[in-house]
């Protein structure tokens, strides 16, 4: 290929166009896109994504979030708005975790389906919530995307945004109605996936809801306990109001009242007490320091 312009396209486009014939990679590649796209090319953008990654234009524009070649490309009225890789991915999956809500918004409008699911269950809304994008999940809300849709392992996005401690996210999802009782497949819900992240303000928001309180670990552990273990006594005595067990102990063998022993917080040791806390050995011995 020589190195003449190619007429009509600009010498952006036409440095472009060379660089993809002669296979571009790596840092070459990038610049072309770039040229590509700032010449207003978009065929040849799309010509560059699918050189350059091996999969569907419009799937690698909204992997990256770039809502301009997005436009463009659904714009030409080719692409599939519902392509997906081999394992299920569509291009709303991928937009949805890239929080790209301009994007999300384009390909909606276009008609994309937000009820597309992947192999092992997600959605747009659970790869929204995992990601923890506040924007993206209030708009596939708004357009009615499965609240309650969980994974193979059973989380629902409320678990997700839980785990994460997105107070604002977990807000959105329980006015919308979604299963403030899903629990994983080892038994967590959301209120201890939240204690166990010390991500309190979900956890307070989450009692407010009625989420259960009592939820374990497999090592038995629970959000009382873990309210304990960090300090968090004034939670740890809104927890006691609930039908918490009292008596949940770490994999060392510390309950609650050891926590507030050893922390001398005497009042809460008594709340404990009248609620029927066991006291063992070790637990006398820290009672009595």
């Amino acid at each position: 290929m020589d190195g003449r312009p190619v007429e009509g396209m600009g010498k952006l486009a036409a440095l472009a166009m060379r660089l993809c014939r002669r296979g571009a990679k790596a840092n070459q590649g990038a610049s072309a896109l770039r040229f590509a796209a700032r010449a207003g090319k978009w065929d040849l953008v799309r010509r560059l994504l699918e050189r350059k990654c091996g999969r569907n234009a419009l799937l690698v524009a909204a992997q990256a979030g770039w809502w301009p070649a997005v436009y463009q490309l659904l714009d030409g009225g080719d692409c599939d708005v519902n392509a997906n890789t081999a394992d299920g991915k569509s291009t709303l999956h991928f937009a949805a975790a890239a929080g790209s809500w301009l994007v999300v918004h384009l390909l909606l409008e276009k008609g994309c389906d937000d009820s597309a699911r992947t192999g092992d269950g997600m959605n747009a809304l659970l790869y929204a919530a995992e990601a923890n994008e506040w924007e993206v999940v209030r708009l596939l809300l708004q357009r009615s995307c499965d609240v309650d849709a969980k994974t193979t392992d059973g989380k629902n996005a409320l678990l997700f945004a839980a785990e994460a401690g997105q107070w604002g996210v977990l807000r959105l999802l329980l006015d919308k109605g979604c299963d403030a009782d899903a629990k994983t497949t080892d038994g967590k819900n959301a209120l201890l996936l939240a204690a166990e992240a010390e991500e309190w303000r979900a956890v307070r928001l989450l009692l407010d809801k009625g989420c259960d309180a009592d939820a374990k670990t497999d090592e038995g552990g629970n959000a009382l306990l873990f309210a304990a273990q960090a300090g968090q006594w004034d939670l740890g005595l809104r927890l006691l109001g609930t039908d918490c067990d009292v008596d949940a102990k770490t994999s060392e063998g510390k309950n609650a009242l050891i926590f507030a022993a050893e922390a001398g917080e005497w009042d809460f040791a008594r709340c404990l007490l009248q609620k029927g806390c066991e006291v063992q050995r070790h637990e006398r011995t820290a009672l009595c320091c």
